[in-house]
């Protein structure tokens, strides 16, 4: 954890930063020349702090047998619109109001009896459906294939920059990643283009940023996750998923201004 941090400190700038625990080992002491009038330096300064556990699922899709039953039982829930159309994609349904997320997943999870490897993610963004009128919340489903961590995950990264696509000009945030990783990245690329194109869920911190469609195997241990970024934000998520995570997750409990 101390080195974590002390790398993250250092690479942003802050080499004047200590880092210490207390005897407990239950609290973290970090003093820093930080300008606290600086509102962008202090988010800066806080965002050192997260945590950012990246990583990729299967999923089910619509015409799955494992999903059947449950997508026909699927209750009337406030805010909630399920998918009806059916076929190869994954999502279960949509809602337009961020605030009600919780509560939709809440009401699925003991309400409708879920298959055993079947797990619900909301995408982190709302996603054009339609040209027109108010862009939802995806709901997807996961399938964890009984597995408690993801088979992929941000502990096989060895890159992720910003990059804008030569094609479309949108910028995009490319992953690279080490042995394992890219022979996993492969293995799971193949299957999900030989059963009928099933996305692939790209996760951060539970929550889906991108789901695209494998048309063919990815080798070469290269990937991206793509969306509405600016070059921005881009590079801030980059920057946070090469953190990674953290050993322990932190909270902020005290800021104070230290005494010359």
């Amino acid at each position: 954890m101390k080195n974590q941090l002390e790398k993250r400190l250092s690479d942003e700038g802050f080499q004047d930063a200590k880092v210490s625990m207390d005897e407990t080992g239950n609290k973290v002491l970090v003093s820093a020349g930080v300008n606290i009038e600086n509102e962008e330096l202090m988010k800066k300064y806080r965002g050192l702090f997260s945590s950012t556990r990246l990583e990729f699922w299967d999923t089910y899709s619509q015409n799955d047998p494992e999903v059947t039953g449950f997508l026909a039982d699927l209750p009337a829930i406030t805010g909630f619109i399920p998918e009806t159309s059916g076929g190869a994609f994954s999502n279960l349904g949509y809602c337009e109001e961020e605030d009600r997320l919780s509560a939709i997943s809440d009401s699925l999870d003991h309400l409708a009896p879920k298959p055993a490897h079947l797990k619900l993610m909301w995408s982190a963004f709302k996603e054009i459906r339609n040209m027109v009128g108010p862009q939802p919340f995806v709901l997807y489903m996961i399938d964890t294939r009984g597995l408690d961590e993801a088979p992929l995950s941000g502990a096989n990264l060895t890159k992720a920059e910003a990059q804008p696509d030569q094609y479309t000009g949108k910028v995009s945030v490319v992953l690279g990643f080490d042995g394992p990783g890219a022979k996993t990245w492969a293995d799971m690329t193949r299957k999900a283009a030989m059963e009928n194109h099933r996305q692939i869920a790209m996760v951060i911190n539970g929550r889906v940023f991108s789901a695209p469609m494998v048309m063919t195997e990815i080798k070469g241990g290269v990937s991206s996750i793509s969306g509405d970024f600016t070059q921005e934000v881009a590079m801030e998520l980059a920057k946070n998923i090469r953190w990674g995570e953290l050993i322990v997750p932190l909270s902020i409990v005290d800021e104070s201004v230290l005494d010359q």
